[in-house]
């Protein structure tokens, strides 16, 4: 079985620029990412969680989003630096939540604020780190 990093790879092969996901949202949102989109989002994503959380391999991402194009970027991207990622955050373990509503979020965990609409303004939220 191939390893996170060598999905990334085979996206930013010879045929990157083909289509590697598709994704239609409400109010007809549709968002198409060739293989070397998605790999960068990923890498950066990956890059965000070791810079900015400390992410490694027994840290716990939490990832508190709905079914969304984000969400597996985010699940992909926390286990391309080799944690783990789950899906039911509140869990006394987590290190790591990221979340469309950090106002929401648990005392005590990191917390990563995404905006989910695809020409979304950054967000205004407070979060924490470590």
């Amino acid at each position: 079985m191939a390893d996170v990093s060598d999905l990334i790879a085979s996206w930013q092969g010879p045929e990157g620029a083909q289509p590697r996901l598709t994704w239609y949202g409400p109010g007809a949102e549709r968002v198409e990412l060739s293989g070397r989109v998605l790999a960068n989002w990923v890498i950066k994503v990956a890059n965000l969680l070791t810079e900015e959380a400390d992410a490694e391999p027994s840290t716990m991402v939490a990832i508190d989003l709905p079914v969304h194009w984000r969400a597996l970027v985010w699940s992909l991207g926390a286990w391309l630096t080799g944690a783990q990622a789950h899906l039911r955050p509140g869990r006394p373990d987590d290190d790591v939540i990221v979340t469309e509503r950090p106002q929401d979020a648990p005392g005590g965990p990191a917390v990563i604020a995404v905006a989910l609409p695809a020409l979304a303004m950054p967000s205004t939220a407070t979060c924490r780190t470590g």
